[in-house]
C-alpha cells in the first residue's frame, strides 16, 4: 500500500505542477494572457480547459480510490464497510 500511495502522490503532484506551468505559459509572451493589446500566441482555451478538467477528474478518482481497498479488508460487517466507502465517497461532491 505504501508503494501505491507514493505513486499516487507522485502522479497527483506531477499533474499539479504540469497544470501550473501550463497555466503560466498558456500565452507567449506571458503578458498576453491578461493584456489583450499584446500580440500573443495562446493555447486554444476550450481544448485547454477540457484537458485540464479531464486530468483533474482522473486525479480525483485516484484519490477517491486509495482508501477503498484498505476499508474493504477491514473485519467489519458488509453494511459498515459500505457505509465507510460512502463516507469517503462524499469527498467527490
Amino acid at each position: 500500500m505504501r508503494t501505491v500511495l507514493k505513486v499516487a502522490t507522485f502522479v497527483v503532484c506531477a499533474w499539479s505542477v504540469a497544470s501550473l506551468f501550463a497555466d503560466i505559459f498558456a500565452c507567449v509572451p506571458i503578458s498576453g494572457f491578461w493584456d489583450p493589446t499584446v500580440n500573443a500566441y495562446c493555447l486554444p482555451t476550450p481544448g485547454f480547459w477540457y484537458v485540464n478538467a479531464g486530468g483533474n477528474i482522473i486525479t480525483d478518482v485516484i484519490i477517491f480510490a486509495l482508501p477503498i481497498v484498505p476499508v474493504w479488508k477491514l473485519h467489519l460487517p458488509l453494511s459498515q464497510r459500505l457505509t465507510l466507502v460512502a463516507v469517503f465517497g462524499l469527498g467527490l461532491l
